[in-house]
């Protein structure tokens, strides 16, 4: 019996060499077939003509890439030409099945320069005919202008490409910085969705919550000043009246992620619609923010054009400091009252208001909050804004809650948004 396990294993590895070293020598033909300039695109945006990369450089950073030159003749008997590039080992094959015409499908991304800064990435689906040594482009994605670190990944499960592009505020020279994540679908050509980016929010001011820290922090040392949610702005409605945005509330200590998704009224700070997924103790579904969003995106994408909310796709930009709108200026604080309750350690917050300060008109209360019970808060604190659409009037104001660390420091902080009319209201 032990003869047969150990020829049945020798059988079970000797295969699943042969089936490895048969897909090595698929990538190795397609990896020459890229080399040896038989890569034939279709430039994206302009007339169907075919480029050809054939051209080999090789990057500081060791990198193979490959070239070509491409020319359109336009009809006012002018000539455009542009630069194609793609980096020769960056690719991964969808499936293990050819198409109905005989192909093996590859994912490769390329880029073109058509004159000027402009460098132009998508992620090409070339089809790969060993048969006529060619490897054609039949369907591409746009992923934008002078993306960095583009990784591909596909397998049974998933497929998915992750890039950093330009977020908000970043000039095009600068290197891009903000994280983009798109999943794929495939059923001959390609389709996909973005996961949502979450805000700049390490840019706001924390340390207006108080107390920032525990006092005895310092004997924590490797600790992170706080804990805080992952903050992701969804969007305006075209009014501004409605803010979409989902809240992350991933990596304390506890071991619990809760992600929320809201739609909320600006004009009552009332609740439109809510999502949710809690995983952790007590859920031990295996649930991270990327699957989350493969799951229920069509779901949450649905609830927001219900509601009018415009995708942002991760380009609303969260602001410190004061509100310029119009001709006016703008400011937002809290006034809080603390206490001692139930034995607790430090004073927590009883009574909340939160105020717009208008250089023009006055200023006004936007919210306020009695907490009848130990609320647990530390302190509650108005920290930047998202700026309202062209045609809204109201900001999305965030507001930072402090709690306690759980059983000890770091402090949390658990976000919030507040609506404000940055016109009417005020009073001197």
């Amino acid at each position: 019996m032990k003869k047969i396990i150990i020829a049945l294993m020798g059988f079970v590895a000797a295969f699943a060499a042969v089936v490895c070293h048969a897909e090595l020598n698929v990538k190795d033909m397609i990896y020459k077939e890229i080399l040896g300039g038989h890569v034939h695109i279709t430039i994206p945006g302009e007339i169907e003509e075919d480029a050809v990369l054939d051209k080999k450089v090789q990057s500081p950073d060791g990198r193979i890439i490959m070239r070509g030159q491409y020319s359109i003749y336009l009809d006012d008997n002018e000539t455009t030409t542009g630069t194609l590039a793609m980096e020769a080992g960056n690719f991964v094959r969808i499936g293990t099945a050819k198409n109905s015409n005989g192909y093996i499908r590859y994912l490769i991304p390329f880029a073109i320069n058509s004159g000027g800064s402009g460098v132009f990435w998508y992620l090409g689906l070339f089809n790969a005919d060993f048969k006529n040594h060619r490897v054609v482009l039949s369907d591409y994605l746009d992923l934008g202008d002078r993306v960095a670190n583009i990784v591909i990944h596909a397998d049974e499960n998933d497929m998915w490409v992750k890039f950093k592009d330009h977020g908000t505020g970043q000039a095009m020279a600068d290197k891009p910085e903000m994280p983009v994540t798109k999943f794929l679908t495939f059923n001959e050509s390609l389709t996909h969705f973005t996961v949502p980016v979450p805000a700049n929010l390490w840019n706001l001011d924390k340390q207006k919550l108080d107390p920032y820290r525990y006092p005895y922090n310092k004997d924590y040392p490797l600790l992170p000043e706080f804990w805080e949610e992952q903050f992701y702005p969804l969007g305006y409605s075209k009014d501004g009246d409605r803010f979409a945005y989902m809240i992350d509330n991933i990596g304390n200590v506890a071991g619990i992620e809760h992600i929320e998704v809201f739609v909320q009224d600006l004009k009552t700070d009332r609740i439109l619609w809510k999502h949710e997924l809690l995983t952790g103790e007590g859920n031990p579904e295996n649930m991270d923010f990327d699957k989350f969003w493969k799951k229920d995106n069509k779901l949450i994408l649905n609830a927001l054009k219900i509601h009018g909310i415009v995708w942002s796709s991760g380009h609303l930009y969260a602001k410190d400091g004061d509100i310029r709108y119009s001709s006016d200026r703008l400011r937002y604080y809290a006034l809080n009252k603390k206490a001692l309750r139930d034995g607790w350690y430090d004073p927590t917050v009883v009574h909340t208001r939160i105020y717009l300060e208008s250089e023009k008109y006055g200023k006004k209360k936007v919210h306020e909050k009695i907490y009848e019970h130990q609320s647990y808060l530390l302190d509650i604190q108005p920290l930047g804004y998202f700026p309202p659409p062209k045609e809204g009037r109201r900001a999305a104001i965030i507001i930072g809650y402090l709690f306690p660390g759980y059983e000890g420091p770091p402090n949390d902080i658990h976000y919030g948004i507040i609506g404000a009319n940055l016109e009417t209201g005020f009073r001197k």
